[in-house]
């Protein structure tokens, strides 16, 4: 899961619980949207995305994907980040927040 990336003591556990001893409402499985749904779309979207990402298996063709599926999509990737990108890489996801929102 963690693909040498840091350890978060605080996290992990809350995750855990959840994942463990949550309903599925509160947990990680987000239903699957159609082209059209994501075709959509008008606002400006911002996906970022962790270069050690590991649920995709090709992230490069998930990005494309989101290219041709979503309009107005902006791609970020971070460096050294898992699927957490917020956790493994605070300040430059809030670094690339702060730069979309700003546009």
């Amino acid at each position: 899961m963690h693909k040498d990336l840091p350890r978060d003591p605080l996290w992990e556990p809350l995750f855990y619980n959840s994942m463990v001893y949550g309903g599925l409402i509160n947990q990680v499985f987000p239903r699957m949207y159609s082209k059209e749904e994501f075709a959509q779309i008008k606002a400006k979207v911002l996906l970022i995305l962790g270069d050690k990402e590991a649920i995709y298996n090709d992230l490069y063709s998930a990005i494309q994907s989101a290219r041709e599926l979503i309009p107005n999509v902006k791609v970020e990737i971070i460096s050294a980040a898992h699927h957490i990108t917020a956790v493994a890489n605070p300040e430059k996801v809030n670094q690339k927040l702060l730069e979309f929102f700003a546009e």
